[in-house]
């Protein structure tokens, strides 16, 4: 790749999220040159890579799974600091080479602020 630079492309959901900043790290931490493509949606994406549109993405394992499974998409590496329990086979990013390379990412349910019932404060 280095000898090659701009020449892989990944697919993400615009600047500033969370797949967009994923691949960003990673081309900073391995000094890599990777070209990035956005697209309006995490499924947008996938489906660029699913179409040969891009070279890859850095997604959500809830939506890579099933296509992982499927052999329809084939699994590179974890962003987290130890391998998917729910996806056998691929190394983390730091086993792969990429030193001190970790992310992990959160999901919450909200609701407007007006929404009636009991609610806890996180």
């Amino acid at each position: 790749m280095p000898g090659n630079p701009g020449k892989l492309n990944d697919a993400h959901t615009g600047a500033g999220g969370l797949p967009h900043l994923t691949g960003e790290l990673f081309k900073s931490s391995a000094g890599v040159d990777i070209v990035g493509v956005p697209y309006k949606s995490g499924g947008e994406s996938v489906t660029a890579v699913l179409g040969a549109q891009v070279h890859m993405t850095f997604e959500g394992m809830t939506i890579l799974l099933p296509l992982i499974r499927q052999g329809k998409l084939r699994a590179l590496a974890v962003t987290s600091k130890t391998a998917h329990a729910a996806c056998s086979g691929p190394a983390d990013m730091i086993e792969s080479g990429v030193a001190d390379y970790v992310v992990t990412t959160f999901n919450g349910v909200v609701a407007a602020g007006g929404y009636p019932g009991e609610h806890r404060q996180l």
